[in-house]
């Protein structure tokens, strides 16, 4: 199914009218669409927690109150959150070098900001924290996951995304809140999976191991209308949910349908999980030491690719919202491929 008009989360955002409204991680990728979909219409004010060195184009002047600070500071959490009625927490770390330090940011982060909330916003009405599919584990037996599942997290991302659930309960206490489990995410703005559009462009993508891997994708602002949404329904209040469009694709479905939004074929070799080991183990052991931020292909990486599905089941949220996520992954490249032309990245 396609669908969904570029400006739905900003008619989402039309439910916060009147709101005090706290966004953490307004820099990145979701956060820079979720911040800009509020400032079309809605809260009264919009407040973003940016640490110094974060960019902020288009993300100063009206609606947006600019915090500055980070999850580790105290006294700039509590400014943040003095006051406010909902909170998007986006902030975290996709890269780090060790487990500590996706846990000190992810995990110890999120309760810090979780604690200031309790104590500073008594007229809370949601606190809507981003997790990932990632706090649960991949799909071992190929049937898309839901929200039943044990958490079996398998890489040191998905281990500080479980933590940081529990952390956000332990410092909300008994404070509404609802928690998101989206899978990969892509769409205009996104960098990780814009390397297969690069890699399409110049007409070579291989692709790791000989198994088609089964995956589950989200649209960037279908995710951001989803969040939206979810922040004033009642019936979401204290769930935890994944968000996905309903199609499962492998590998190959995700590089054709890149193929198709560019106009271009690409030779796509399938090269075995042992040369991608191999490589993983030379960055994390070589290149991560001597990297300010580490790599996007490391060990860690590895054990995702190596994964036979990462698929889950988005309709609880659906159950409770109404139809989401619209956006299949032929329109979403396309939408994607378009962006990333027009801002010269293509």
């Amino acid at each position: 199914m396609t669908g969904g008009t570029p400006d739905s989360p900003a008619r989402s955002a039309a439910r916060l009218a009147g709101a005090h409204v706290l966004v953490t991680g307004a820099s990145g990728f979701i956060g820079r669409r979720l911040a800009a979909a509020l400032a079309r219409e809605g809260p009264a004010e919009v407040r973003l927690l940016l640490r110094r060195t974060s960019r902020r184009e288009g993300l100063e002047g009206d609606p947006f109150r600019v915090v500055e600070g980070d999850l580790r500071s105290q006294a700039s959490l509590e400014a943040a959150a003095d006051g406010v009625d909902y909170v998007f927490h986006l902030a975290g770390l996709t890269r780090a070098k060790g487990l500590e330090e996706f846990l000190r940011v992810n995990a110890e982060g999120t309760e810090l900001l979780a604690r200031a909330v309790a104590a500073k916003a008594p007229g809370l009405r949601r606190f809507v924290h981003m997790s990932s599919l990632a706090a649960v584990g991949p799909a071992r037996n190929g049937e898309p996951l839901t929200e039943e599942a044990p958490c079996e997290p398998v890489t040191w991302y998905g281990r500080s995304k479980l933590e940081s659930e529990g952390a956000l309960l332990r410092g909300l206490g008994d404070r509404p809140w609802t928690i998101l489990r989206p899978p990969a995410v892509y769409g205009p703005g996104e960098r990780d999976l814009f390397q297969f559009f690069k890699m399409v462009r110049g007409r070579v993508a291989p692709l790791l191991g000989f198994r088609r891997t089964r995956l589950s994708f989200v649209y960037g602002d279908d995710l951001v209308d989803a969040a939206l949404r979810a922040a004033v329904a009642p019936a979401t209040m204290g769930r935890r949910y994944f968000v996905c469009h309903p199609e499962i694709v492998t590998d190959l479905d995700f590089v054709h349908a890149v193929e198709g939004a560019l106009s271009r074929r690409a030779w796509k070799p399938r090269l075995p999980l042992a040369l991608g080991w191999a490589l993983g183990a030379f960055s994390s052991f070589f290149m991560t030491p001597i990297c300010k931020r580490p790599p996007l292909f490391t060990l860690q990486r590895m054990i995702d690719i190596a994964q036979p599905a990462w698929t889950c089941d988005g309709s609880a949220l659906a159950a409770d919202l109404g139809p989401i996520c619209p956006t299949d992954i032929v329109r979403g490249t396309a939408l994607a491929a378009a962006w990333y032309r027009k801002e010269g990245w293509l």
